[in-house]
Formats: C-alpha cells, structure tokens, sequence
C-alpha cells in the first residue's frame, strides 16, 4: 500500500526580488496527486514562528516524479534566475518527518544543483517512505496539516 505523505517545504536564503506569491501560486495552479497549503493568517496579538512556507500533501496515487520535476522546474522558473552566483545557497528546502523521528531531506539548488539527480533521488526516496508499514504515522501526520489551525488550504 502507498501512503500520503506530506512534505515540509521552506523557501530558504530568497533574494529579495524573488516573486514568491508567484511561486506559491504556480505550485497551486500545477497541483496534480498533491494538495497545497499555505500559513493561516496569525491570530491577532499571536506571534507565530515557523519552518515551513508551504506543506504540501501527496496523495497516494500522485506522481512522486511528477512532483520532483515541478519542485525542480519552480526553482528553475522562481528562484535561479534570480540568484547572484553558483554558490547562493538560495533554493526550495524540502523535508519529511520519518516514523522513526528522522527527517528526510533535500535542498534544491543547494545540496541539489542537478535536475536529474535531484529527481531520481527524490523518487527512490519518497516512493520509498510512502511504501513504509507504518499507516498510522502516515494518516497522522496528514491529518495534522489539514485539520491545522496552521495550514489553510489553497
């Protein structure tokens, strides 16, 4: 059985001039097999620190590939050009809360600077977490992102 999963991401070390309501809004208008959330508006008098930007949901028959090379081609589309040089460590930060309190992680355009790699990678390793006998954590995790006071869906 494959499993939702969802997927911390963090725009992280963004040059000023990086559009990111645009980008937000590409992933939204793309979403094919995932869902996408957003920060809810912070009650009044309520600071809220957080990690993430975005979280979004895989569902359990979305396309692991497909949603790498989205990831990738936001990054290309978003963020590369906007970058001051090679070594910039500006890019899309993507993490996964494993059932056994590891995180899963990858930093495009960081750690991850080519497509290819990054996508075949990012499959082997999702496909594989999703595949995880561990249902319980899994339906857990999702349902803490959508029934959030945190997470609004966009």
């Amino acid at each position: 059985m494959t499993n939702e999963i969802s997927l911390g991401i963090s725009l992280a070390n963004l040059p000023s001039d990086v559009d990111v309501a645009t980008l937000r809004k590409f992933l939204e208008e793309n979403s094919d097999g995932y869902e996408v959330y957003t920060l809810a508006p912070a009650k009044p008098g309520h600071i809220r620190g957080a990690a993430f930007d975005i979280t979004l949901v895989l569902s359990a028959a979305g396309s692991v590939a497909s949603l790498a090379a989205l990831l990738w081609m936001a990054y290309d589309k978003f963020i590369a050009p906007k970058k001051s040089q090679d070594t910039d460590s500006a890019g899309i930060y993507i993490s996964i809360r494993n059932p056994d309190d590891s995180v899963t992680d990858f930093w495009i355009g960081n750690t991850h600077k080519h497509r290819e790699i990054f996508v075949k990678e990012f499959e082997l390793k999702v496909t594989s977490l999703r595949k995880q006998d561990d249902q319980d954590f899994w339906e857990e995790s999702v349902t803490e992102v959508r029934e959030s006071e945190t997470w609004i869906r966009e």
